[in-house]
Parts: C-alpha cells; structure tokens; sequence
C-alpha cells in the first residue's frame, strides 16, 4: 500500500509460533494400594487392643499413636501418585501462561505498529487537512495499489501476525486452565480493534448509502475528502448532481481542484456524487479491471452495515465529517492547490471585510460598520485548518498583539504582496479619521505606488537607497510626526495616551482628530545597514508609539539581529514566511519552520509575543477578478446545479480584469478625511517667484525681506518660504556654491524679489558680473543703476569707488534715504583682478549696513573669502558644494544636497532649500531708475575744474574718481612727486600742466623751475623769467646744476639760526626751487648727473628744494633701488603710477603699475589712493 516516493510505516508480518497447552498427568495404580493397607494394619491394631482388656489400653493416651498413624496413611493416600503428577502440571502450566505473556507482547507491539500505519495511510477525516500543502497531498497515482482506496470507518481487522498452532491431542487430555489461557489469547491476539477499514472502490461501479439524512452525507463527504486530499485533479475528478433542495449539503465541494467544472482537463477516473433522494456515488474508471456491481451500506447511527440493515452483521463504526470541516478542507485544498487560484481564502477575506458582490464600494457603509474588537484588526489569510487568520496590532490591553511587529521574508515567498494585503485590510475597514499609514519602501517602489491617491496615506517614500537627503528627511519627519502628537495631547489638557484623547474627543467635538499611525518599512535591514543611526528613530517608535498611536512593522528579506541593537523588545508580533536557512527562521521566530515552509507565496507562519505559532496562507488581493461583480458566476466560484454550463470562452481582445486591489482602491479613492502629510514632496521642481511674493505677509514687505525659494522643514512637516532679510544683520549676503550651482541665478533672483515689492527709491543696485553672464540681463531694470561686466574694466573699478564714496559721505551726514546693494557675482575672479579694490568692498561690508550700503556676492568656497570679510556676512545661502568639507553651515547637511540639480543648497541652521526662478517681468518698469555710476570723462580740460577756496595755492592735478572732485598737489607738505608710466601714457602731460600751473600760481620772485628734459618735450613751457637752466643733454645738466646746488647749500642752517628762524624759516631768501626731471631713466642710464642733490634732500623742506621726476614703469622695480628713487620713494612722498604692465610688481606702497587709458592714473598719497583723471593742458 505505498506507492514509489513515499513510505508507510513498517509492521512485521511473519507467523508466530505458539506452543500447545500442557497434558494432564497420568495415575498409577501400585501408589494407591500401600496407603490402603497401611491403614488397614493400624486400624486392626487398634481393635485388638481396645478388645485386648488390658489395663491403659483404653486410655486416651493410648489411642493417640493408631489415630497419628491413621492419620498419616491417609495423607499418604491422597498424595501418592496423582499428588507429584500435579505439580509438575502447575510447573508447566505457569511456564506456558508466561510464555504466552511475552508472545502478546510481541503481539501487542505488532498490533500498535499495524494500527499506526493504517492510520498513516488512511488518517481520520478531521486530520485530512494537515495533509494539504504537504509532502502527502495527491501521494497516490493511478499505478499506487492503493488508489481509490478510501477509508469508511474504523473496526476491527485481522491481526497482521498469523498465530502458528502445533496440531492439539484431544481436549479431554490437556491442562484446561492452559487450554482456556489459549483460546483467551488468541481472541485477544488475532484482531485489532479501532482500525480503519478502508474499500477499494477500483472494484465498484457505485456505492450506495442508505440510513438517516445526516449519517449518509457525512460519511460520503469524508469519502470525497480523502479522495481529493490523496488523489491529485489530473487523475480523479469529483462532480456532484442533487436536487435543488439538497444542493447547499454539497456546495462546498466548488472549492476542490478536483472540480469537474472548474476544469477542462480530462481525467482518468471520476466520482460523481447523487444526491436525488438515495445518496450514490458513481464510480468512473479508466481501464479497471472487472468490477462488481453496486456496493451498498447503511449507515445506523454510529454503526455501519454492509447491505441492508436488517440481518447483517455491523463491521464498522462509520466515519463522519461536518459540513463546516468538509468545507475548510476544501478551502485549504483550494488556496494550496498546485497552479490553483487562490479563491477560498480570498472569499473569506472579503466576506470578513464585509465586501459583497455590488459593483459599487460604499467606503461609509464599510466604514460605519466598524465595531470596537475590529478596531485595527485586519484579516491575512488562512489558517492550516482553513479558517480565516486576522492580525489584531492593537496593545495586549485591548485584546491586540501588537503594536510593533517584524515581517521576514526571502525573495520570492510573497512579502510584498502580504504587506499590500495588510495595509489594504486596513484601508477597507478604518476611515481616514480612524487610521493613517506611512508606507515606506527603501529600496523599490512598487509595493506601495498603487495607494497613492488615498486619503489614508500620510506619507508614501519610495527609492531611498541612493538618496542620503531623503533618509534624513524621512528621519526628520517621523521625529517630527512624534512630536506633533505629543504637542496636541499636551494642548488637549496634558492627556495621558491616544485611547485618552479618543474618550474626551466624544465629549469635546472641537478636539481634531488624532488617527493611529501604521508605519510600514519594507527593506528596512539595508536602511539600517547603510544609515545605522536610523535605529533611533525605530527606538524612539518603539517607546513612544504606544501612548502616541504609532504603530510600526519592520519587513525585510532577511534579519541581521545585530543591527536591531535592543529595538527586539518592542517587536511583539513576528510574521516570517519562507527562508533560505534554518538559522534565518530561527532569529525571527525562535523554531526552524519557516525555512520548511513550501516555496508557494503567501506560506508564512505567525509568532505572537506569547509564543503561540499560527501556520497561515496569505490572501492574494492582486488576484484579478471581473469588472461586473454580478457576472462573476464566473465563472472561478459557482454553486453546483445539473443544467449549469461550461464557462463561456474569454475574449482574447478583451482588457485584463482588475485586481481586487484595484477595485477596491477605485471604490476608495478620494473618500473621508485627507490624512495630516507628514512627508510633503521632496524639493525638486524651482518654485514660481510670483506665487512666493503674494504669500508673503503685508506687514514684511515693509521691510527689507525677499522671498527667494522654498525651505524644506521635514521635522515641522511643512515648507515654508526662504526669507532673506537684509534690513538688520543679516544686510551683506554670500551665495557660495560649486560650479553650475545657480549661484548667478540666486543672485538674480534676489534683486528680482526686492525689486518686485519695493521700488527704485528704496533700494538700487550695482553689479559686478564675473560669472556666468546672468546679471547683465538686469540692466534694464529701474532698481539696477549700473551692470559691469568682466571686460569694463573701467566700469568695474568706477563701481566700487563709487560704492565707497556713498557711503562716505553718508557717514558724514546726519540720514540718508534708500539702500545700495553693491554686487559682485564671482568673487575669486574679483580678487585675483581687482586685488587692490578688496581692502575697498571689505570695508564697505564692515561700516556700510549702519547707513544702507550692502554687499551681496557670490564664490565657489568659503575659502575664497577672507576671514576679515567673511565675518560681515550675516546671511549665508550654500549651494551645493564640491567639497561638503569646506561647508561653513553643516557639513554633514551639505554632503546630502542632491547633484545634477541646480538652485539646491542649505541655508542658516542646516535647512535644505531649493531657489525660486527669476522672472523680471514681476516688476514695474514705469518708475524712476537708479542713477548710473559717474564716470571719470577721458578728457578733462584743467582750466573747466572747479576750484575750492580751500585748495589755494594747490596745484590742481585733475578729476579724482572717489568723489569726482578736482585732485590737488600741495608742494607746501609734501615736496616730491614721483610719475611712473609707460609711453605715451601721459607723463609729459602730467609734467607740462605743472609746470604751468606753477609759474602762473607764483612771481619769479616766488618760483623758479630747473628743468631736465633730454627730450624737450618741455621745450618752451616754462617762461624764461621762471626758469633757472633748461638741461638737455648730461652735460648741459652737470655745468647747470652746480649752480642750483650752490644756491641750495647756502641756504642750510648754519649755527647761528636761531629757533625762532627755524620755525619760520626765515634765515634765508628767495625762490621755491622745482626740479622737473623728464624721462628719468635717460638721465640715470647717460650717468646720474642728479646724485648731487642726494645730500640735499633731507633739508629740501627747509630750503625749498623740490623734486617732480617722472620715468618709465618699464623696469621700475628695478629702479626703485637707485639711490635717488629709492631715497625719494623713502621720504614717502606722493606718486602717480599711470598706465604699465602689472607683471613689474609692487612699485609704490605696495600697489602694482595697470593697464589704464592715456591721462589717467592712481595717485598714492600715504595710505590713501585714487583713480585720477589729469587734466589736459595742450601743448
């Protein structure tokens, strides 16, 4: 009775010898003659002596020895011969019960052993479903010599050892204690009671089973189960005719794989069950052997009677199944059934949710009927004895096992779809304002893409794996749902926990609602293992989510234990389903089962915080089902009638039916209260400008704010705008970021805000553009006065001084109207060209937010900013970085901000933020404009300066650029000039407008000129009355000086100057001496003619000796060391450095010769220098 693959198990079944009773013993008949004559003696002797007379004989004493020896003989009588006879029969009569004792032993054991394995083979009725899904289900084929053997009760059976008897003498012969012995042992030994009686129903064409209604059904419904739970659909088919009153005893049979119509196939054998009055089942087989007619039985009572019921004898106590077990075994056959759909568990999961037929969801009806021990309470499947398994996450207080639970699951075994099962239970049974989910999946997204949409869904996060930002935004965002509830149970009176808040929101209608919160993390192993300090948040869940109504399941494909790091403690529930190891089930249940689970999905187990392990299936809700609930006689589950017609053929062109997911999530869209969004969308797409200003408050726009981008606050769960505000502190502002980072854009965009909500009196700007070209598009705008790019050079520089001299004579006023922004976009760039102009903005910064003069810039890196400047920055918007290391606001914040994005960065406090696109058609164009930078004019005429009654006796120089006011010389205080320039630079200009100013500004008497001008360029400039020599050649200068020398040197203080001439200077006489020296360098290279007024010139202010010497820039650094120069340079009188190449490095003070046009250079004077425009004097 086994069949190839498996094995019943093993009983003997060889004979048993059992030895014949012992014989009765034999009589002799010598033995019995010597008692007798004995007795005989000692009778006579004793008459003799009582007749004898004799004195004593009659006395009592006397007679006591005949009496003994009497008495003896007739003990040796009665044992002599049949007495040793009959103990050797108790010997072998004991010996024989005892070895009968050890036989049934043998006995006993071989009988358990056959009872076990025929109930092995045909297991009770009730039994029959734990053999659904396992190793056994459809076990026997159609070549099996046990097929179609179906048990039908339980009786007794022959003993599966044949008792071996020695032929017996007659019974009249043996010991009949031993003979009874035998035969009890043999009734004993030779059957065994309570076994299950089995028929071969390959033999019968039908069998029919008569008796009262409910015996007959009972038995034939454990018959088919046993049919269908060992026999597989491709060989038995099982179909049922009844009448119409009958037909609910056999509708369960629908949901058996064997199903003659719900398949096509067509089988070998079939069993057709007739239920018209007389039960039949109707035997088909396929090339049986010869078969007997029909097989009838009666069921009475418990008893079952083959045949009529009258005159037969009871060979079994006839097996029963009810109807609700025949149909849970059903069911289970049908949700394990191999390429089955799963419809049995299915059914019981709508029906649990109260889903009936009508093709329309009433999500209120659904959701009103909701009572409190449904509460959180969600049907997953069905269990291994078919019944429906719902997982109750509420506290053990309220009769739940949760409310925090872990979800393990290899690939492939059905995770996935059993989370959408739950977290659809859920949505069908509780409103929004009973429940909220946040669905969590770190790797993928398609688990949970289907719900969004939900008006139960609080947060849908999907693809974390390559996103740091997003993990850390979700981190925030749970931290800040936690708090957000902490604070409404506080703002509702300090209430202790959810339940709390439930029974006072009753009384107090104006309380909001406060849902239970389902987070589900599916992979949450690989978040914890690339973000381990995400335990925290699972922690802090764990504690607080019981009195907050957080709930929690944790899923992932497998468990690393010690990545959970305590947060066991709080895992009540455990669901696992299929693993690869029997290590892997062991760390989440604690028993090896799951990895012996089938590899079918949906087989998992259940482990409740008490230990208790449940074996369930879970439902599939991806199961398509028809668009018409009303046809869906469909044709997968239909009651059982005889006219009923095979299912019609499916359209090829028709479109797929919709799952059950997807009907239901249709029915449910849109519907009750939309869930608090803890998880807004992330920051992706630049927000529009116009949408920012006219949310900004009436009351801001009086101050010097600008919205400029959307900041997003994940631990507040909102986004607010980005606000700069540059009325207080917070006035000079640094864009810093990488490269096509948009920090030109953010530049743009904030003079476009302030421009849209304040007009051009208020505030006005000037740019510096070294970036990408995005400023010079704002040239047009009223608030811009000026917009210089990298080639204006002129521009740029006029910008600055500008800047400067506003707020120069804004600190010398008493008020000022209107702010200034001065803006340079490309900072590093700035620097490296205009290194001079640094010192200038860094000022700026540092003393212009106390009269409305501002700094906006932008860099690359911080480190491109000075210290000295960078800490005049209040407000500070970090781009993307290409270092986050370099980060001045958080460095860990700014390795998370996303690449390939443009406009993203963190502001103050580590926000991320992403920066609103500029659009300059937001401002009105029809209002004044903001005055350009004045420029120094290419060509000014002295005589067209304005003169100053302060400046008399000055020599006026030309146009400073600071102020655009007249440049002056005073001889009087500082008595050199030194001009340094290439050709055609203007130097003999320069010289020329000197050297008139000076003979008109003073009589001969007053000023003399000695001129030196191996060019003579100078030739004719000087009036002869002024002039003292006019030196051309080396050796016209050296004949002429002497003569200049020996007038200076009698002009030295002797010893008898008093102090009181020293004061005045009036110990000697005569003219102020100007030495023009042209061309410096052809003098000092013909020989330096000059070197006598060396040791003048520490007395030239006290003997009127001045030096006015211009030369070549080329080689000037150079020069600056001969000893004239270096002695000139040393006395730190002012110097005009023109046009010159700045490769000849540091000349004067520091500052470096530049590219500038004819007539123009920097005039150094001590620590203070300014662009000068020199007047023009023609020839």
């Amino acid at each position: 009775m086994t069949s190839s693959g498996r094995r019943a198990p093993t009983f003997p079944t060889d004979d048993l010898a059992v030895p014949a009773p012992p014989s009765m013993p034999r009589r002799r008949r010598g033995t019995l003659l010597m008692p007798i004559v004995g007795i005989g003696a000692m009778l006579g002797t004793i008459a003799m002596m009582w007749t004898s007379g004799l004195n004593g004989a009659r006395s009592p004493l006397t007679m006591i020895l005949p009496v003994a020896a009497i008495a003896s003989g007739i003990g040796m009588f009665m044992q002599s011969g049949a007495g040793r006879g009959l103990a050797e029969l108790d010997v072998q009569r004991v010996q024989f019960i005892e070895h009968l004792g050890i036989l049934g032993e043998r006995l006993r054991g071989a009988a358990q052993l056959q009872a076990a394995s025929l109930r092995w083979t045909h297991p009770e009725p009730s039994a029959l479903w734990t053999l659904v899904g396992g190793p056994r289900m459809w076990e026997r084929r159609a070549t099996d010599a046990d097929f179609l053997h179906a048990r039908v009760g339980v009786g007794d059976q022959r003993l599966c050892r044949r008792l071996a008897v020695p032929p017996l003498a007659a019974a009249d012969g043996l010991d009949p204690v031993s003979v009874a012995e035998f035969r009890r042992f043999a009734r004993t030994y030779s059957t065994i009671a309570d076994a299950p009686i089995a028929l071969a129903l390959m033999g019968v064409t039908a069998i029919s089973v008569a008796g009262d209604q409910a015996g007959p059904r009972s038995l034939v419904r454990a018959i088919i189960c046993q049919l269908a739970v060992h026999h597989s659909p491709d060989d038995l088919a099982i179909d049922v005719r009844a009448d119409s009153d009958v037909i609910d005893h056999w509708d369960w049979i629908k949901w058996l794989p064997h199903n003659a119509r719900r398949r096509s196939p067509v089988r070998r054998h079939s069993i057709l069950v007739v239920d018209r009055g007389e039960i039949r089942m109707e035997i088909g087989a396929h090339e049986s052997p010869k078969r007997v007619g029909c097989l009838r039985l009666h069921v009475a009572g418990q008893n079952l009677v083959l045949g009529p019921a009258a005159g037969n004898e009871i060979f079994a106590r006839a097996d029963c199944m009810s109807l609700a077990e025949a149909k849970a075994c059903a069911r289970r056959l049908s949700s394990s059934g191999r390429g089955q759909p799963v419809v049995g568990a299915l059914e019981m999961w709508r029906s649990e949710l109260n889903l009936d037929d009508r093709a329309d969801i009433e999500p209120e009806l659904l959701w009103e009927t909701l009572g409190e021990h449904q509460r959180l309470c969600v049907p997953l499947g069905a269990t291994a004895n078919g019944t429906l398994l719902s997982l109750n996450i509420s506290e053990a207080s309220e009769d739940g096992i949760g409310p925090h639970g872990l979800c393990v699951g290899a690939t492939g075994s059905g995770k996935s779809e059993l989370l959408r099962t739950m977290v659809l239970g859920l949505i069908a049974r509780h409103s929004p304002d009973e429940l909220n989910l946040v669905l969590v999946d770190f790797k993928g997204g398609a688990t949970f893409l289907d719900f969004s949409g939900m008006h139960h869904i609080a947060a849908i996060i999907t693809n974390l794996s390559d996103e740091a930002y997003l993990v850390a935004r979700m981190k925030d965002a749970l931290t800040g749902e936690l708090n957000r509830r902490q604070q409404q149970l506080r703002r509702a009176g300090n209430v202790a926990d959810l339940s709390a808040y439930r029974a006072l929101r009753r009384t107090d209608t104006a309380l909001p609602p406060m849902p239970t919160l389902l987070i589900v993390v599916d992979e949450f192993a690989e978040l914890l293992t690339q973000y381990p300090d995400f335990i925290e948040v699972f922690s802090s869940i764990g504690r607080l989510g019981r009195s907050l109504g957080v709930h929690m399941l944790l899923a992932s494909q497998r468990l690393d234990e010690s990545r959970l790091r305590g947060l066991e403690s709080h895992l009540s529930y455990r669901i696992c389903l299929k693993t690869l190891t029997a290590a892997e089930s062991r760390s989440v249940l604690g028993i090896t089962d799951a990895a012996d689970l089938p590899a079918t999905p949906g087989a998992a187990i259940l482990r409740s915080a008490d230990g208790t392990v449940t074996h369930f299936r879970a439902v599939r809700v991806t199961t398509p089902v028809s668009d018409a609930v009303a046809d869906r006689g469909d044709y997968a589950v239909s009651r059982f009638t005889i006219d009923r017609g095979r299912t019609p053929s499916v359209d090829s062109n028709q479109s797929p039916a919709p799952t059950v997911m997807e009907k239901l999530l249709a029915g449910l869209k849109g519907c009750g209260s939309l869930a608090h969004q803890i998880w807004l969308p992330p920051l992706r797409s630049e927000p529009e400008l116009d949408s920012l200003i006219r949310e900004l408050p009436g009351s801001a726009s009086m101050n010097l704010v600008a919205p400029v981008g959307v900041v997003d606050l994940p631990l507040e769960q909102r986004h607010a705008p980005l606000i700069v505000d540059v009325s207080g502190a917070g006035g000079n502002v640094a864009v810093v970021g990488a490269p096509q980072t948009g920090k030109s854009t953010a530049v743009k965009t904030l003079i476009t805000s302030l421009s849209c909500l304040h007009d051009s009196s208020r505030i006005q700007f000037y740019c510096i553009d070294f970036g990408g070209g995005v400023l010079p598009s704002l040239a047009y705008v009223p608030h811009v006065g000026s917009v210089a790019a990298r080639s204006d050079r002129e521009l740029i520089r006029r910008t600055v001084v500008h800047l400067e001299s506003l707020l120069r004579s804004r600190e010398a006023s008493t008020g000022h109207s209107g702010d200034l922004f001065l803006v340079i976009d490309g900072w590093h760039a700035f620097r490296e060209e205009y290194g001079d102009l640094e010192p200038v903005v860094t000022r700026i910064a540092a003393q212009g937010l106390s009269v409305g003069v501002h700094v906006i810039l932008t860099a690359a890196r911080w480190a491109d900013i000075r210290p000295g400047l960078k800490d005049q920055i209040g407000t500070r918007l970090e781009l993307r970085l290409a270092d986050p290391v370099d980060s001045e606001v958080d460095r860990r914040q700014a390795a998370m901000v996303p690449k390939r994005l443009a406009g993203r960065g963190i502001a103050d406090g580590g926000d991320h933020f992403v920066l609103a696109r500029p659009d300059c058609d937001l401002i009105r164009l029809d209002q004044g404009t903001a005055p350009p930078v004045p420029m120094l004019p290419e060509v000014i005429e002295i005589a067209g300066l304005p003169r100053s009654p302060d400046c008399a006796g000055d020599i006026y120089l030309g146009l400073g650029e600071r102020e655009l006011l007249p440049v002056t010389v005073d001889f009087a205080t500082q008595p050199h000039l030194l001009i340094l320039g290439d050709g055609d630079c203007g130097k003999t200009s320069v010289l020329r407008l000197l050297c008139m100013q000076l003979t008109q500004a003073g009589s001969p008497d007053e000023r003399k000129l000695f001129v030196v001008d191996y060019r003579r360029t100078l030739l004719g400039v000087v009036p002869p009355t002024h002039l003292i020599a006019y030196a051309f050649s080396n050796v016209a200068l050296a004949e002429q000086l002497s003569a200049v020398i020996e007038i200076l040197e009698m002009r030295i203080p002797g010893a008898d100057v008093t102090a009181e001439q020293l004061r005045d200077g009036s110990w000697w006489a005569g003219p102020q001496i100007f030495v023009i020296v042209d061309d410096y360098d052809l003098v000092s290279d013909v020989g330096d003619s000059l070197r006598p007024l060396m040791r003048l010139l520490p007395y030239a202010a006290d003997i009127g000796l001045h030096l006015v010497i211009a030369r070549r820039s080329a080689g000037a650094s150079r020069a600056m060391f001969e000893p004239l120069l270096s002695q000139i340079r040393d006395t730190g009188c002012p110097a005009l450095l023109m046009n010159g190449n700045p490769e000849e490095g540091s000349l004067v003070r520091g500052r470096r010769p530049a590219s500038q046009p004819a007539g123009r250079g920097i005039l150094i004077d001590g620590d203070d220098a300014q662009t000068v425009q020199v007047g023009w004097c023609p020839p």
